[in-house]
């Protein structure tokens, strides 16, 4: 077995720890990215009133972006609480 010290060890570690910052990274990045998505969905849906299928499809988009954040703050969650 192993030693837990061992540089095999201190690698997987690493990459770990970089996978871990990038996560956050794209966490931080997609809650950035979010008000100008939604609000850019406004007002094509405003501009666009008599478009069912561009209203659908926004119905859709604001039901993924619900389901992202659940995601990401359970995310957050599981991370504060490990």
């Amino acid at each position: 077995m192993p030693s837990p010290f061992s540089p095999s060890s201190a690698l997987t570690v690493s990459k770990a720890a970089a996978r871990l910052h990038d996560l956050r990274a794209e966490v931080s990045d997609t809650l950035t990215e979010l008000p100008t998505l939604l609000g850019t969905t406004r007002m094509a849906t405003g501009i666009f009133r008599a478009s069912y299928e561009l209203q659908q499809c926004s119905v859709e988009l604001y039901v993924a972006t619900l389901a992202a954040l659940q995601h990401i703050v359970y995310w957050y969650t599981e991370k504060a609480t490990s």
